[in-house]
């Protein structure tokens, strides 16, 4: 037996324009007309839970619906006219409430059906089509309720039973329309970059400057940016020249190193047993043990010469969907900036996490930022992959350790810190992980030996093209 929330969500009123076939797990609109499977929902609805929250299943099969069937727009569309419909006071007019999000309802409906067929055919474009449809609906779930409501949705599929409903047919459909009218604000072609990108305003077609004239010393991206008349574009350059003057990570005077050349720097009582004074070894046996073990004995402390900065800085670029929309853009920006301010003879390298790896990332030109942009992942961030890529590091000698900047979301290291404070790190390692959320918060963290160190956190000047609409 369901429970009162989860009844209240997976279960429709009583005649209410659609309902699940008895024991198939079948939604279908009082048409016949099938509109989703239980068994391809719930893998859906799943991330959405966890990412967004849970929006009104019913808006959510509508969607669907149209995503998998273009043609079924119409016939949802009659069928929840003649139900509005039925709900007026004398049967033919639709209740005012109503109508004010019909229209609105059915434009998002028809901008997903007329999607190209790659955003729509494969479960994962379908998921990123309910993250942008429902990104900035107000009706959803807490993200706790919607995870325990899923629960019993895996616990009780495809039998429900009966189950009591909140609502009347009235004020479910109302919730219906709401979800979807928030999305109804933007075009098709808008919608289209929101889902491709995650980002509303970010246009795939060429930038309005001449790139080679942009693009002085080799192509430089930077230039690039600084140069051009797109708006995006230009938040990239405005958020990474404010990192370039508050972001500093702080570089080792010296490295450790195992066999150090230099000559004697102090005597210390500790050390290593190979470097023991060799005035010690003159003690008989007993006080020889006594001095060790009350720490007496005194040792040669080798001089380590200064060490030239880090051969290589390495800068890991998350794009799970905690990154999707603005956060995209910022961490891009911060990316840009670590990699701008290393000095002359400092190498920096990009890593993007590409289904589920770190692969080499080419970041040079505008095309490059755009077709990065345009690679999503269904994976909420690189935390899994980040594991594997330290371990590929573990047999590497101090002096050779490179300088790692993961750059990611505050939700995503959140998520992993667990797991990094019990890793063992090896000699020489020097971790970062740079956060920025949506609202342009920042974040600096060192990983040491006794956990995180926090080096700095602002809040960034949020451009006129980030800001929410």
């Amino acid at each position: 037996m369901l429970s009162l929330s989860a009844g209240h969500y997976l279960i429709p009123p009583p005649d209410y324009f659609w309902s699940w076939e008895p024991g198939e797990g079948v939604a279908v609109l009082v048409s016949g007309r099938t509109l989703a499977f239980g068994s391809e929902l719930l893998p859906l609805l799943e991330p959405l839970a966890s990412d967004l929250g849970l929006p009104p299943l019913g808006s959510v099969l509508l969607v669907l619906a149209a995503a998998r069937s273009p043609d079924s727009v119409e016939e949802s569309k009659e069928v929840l006219d003649g139900f509005a419909r039925m709900l007026g006071k004398d049967g033919d007019q639709m209740p005012y409430t109503l109508s004010r999000f019909f229209g609105p309802a059915m434009r998002v409906l028809e901008m997903v059906a007329r999607l190209p067929a790659d955003l729509r055919e494969s479960q994962s474009a379908r998921l990123r089509v309910l993250n942008a449809v429902f990104a900035d609906t107000f009706n959803l779930l807490p993200q706790d309720r919607s995870r325990e409501i899923l629960f019993e949705f895996r616990q009780h599929f495809p039998v429900f039973g009966d189950a009591e409903t909140d609502l009347t047919g009235l004020t479910r459909l109302l919730r219906d329309l709401k979800a979807l009218e928030s999305a109804s604000r933007l075009c098709a072609e808008e919608l289209e970059n929101r889902i491709r990108t995650g980002v509303v305003k970010v246009s795939v077609k060429d930038v309005d400057v001449d790139l080679e004239e942009a693009m002085p010393d080799g192509g430089e991206l930077w230039s690039a940016l600084e140069k051009s008349q797109n708006p995006e574009l230009q938040a990239v350059s405005h958020v990474a020249s404010q990192m370039l003057a508050v972001l500093r990570l702080p570089r080792p005077v010296y490295r450790q190193d195992d066999q150090p050349t230099g000559g004697v720097s102090d005597i210390a009582p500790r050390g290593d047993p190979a470097r023991l004074l060799l005035s010690e070894l003159a003690w008989d046996d007993a006080t020889f043990s006594a001095r060790l073990a009350h720490g007496e004995a005194l040792y040669l402390l080798r001089e380590t010469p200064p060490a030239s900065p880090c051969p290589e800085r390495i800068i890991l670029i998350d794009s799970g969907l905690l990154l999707w929309g603005r956060p995209r853009i910022y961490v891009t920006a911060v990316a840009l900036a670590l990699k701008r301010q290393l000095g002359e003879g400092l190498m920096a390298r990009m890593r993007g996490h590409l289904d589920g790896i770190w692969e080499d990332l080419k970041l040079e030109t505008v095309p490059d930022l755009r077709n990065w942009w345009s690679q999503l992942q269904i994976l909420p961030h690189g935390g899994e992959a980040l594991e594997s890529f330290l371990g590929e590091l573990s047999h590497l000698a101090p002096a050779d350790q490179p300088e790692v900047v993961w750059v990611t979301h505050p939700e995503a290291h959140e998520d992993i810190a667990p797991r990094l404070r019990a890793r063992s790190w090896p000699l020489g390692s020097r971790f970062f992980t740079a956060m920025v959320n949506g609202e342009g918060r920042f974040s600096l963290l060192r990983r040491t030996a006794s956990g995180d160190l926090v080096l700095n956190r602002i809040q960034l000047d949020v451009p006129a093209a980030l800001c929410p609409a």
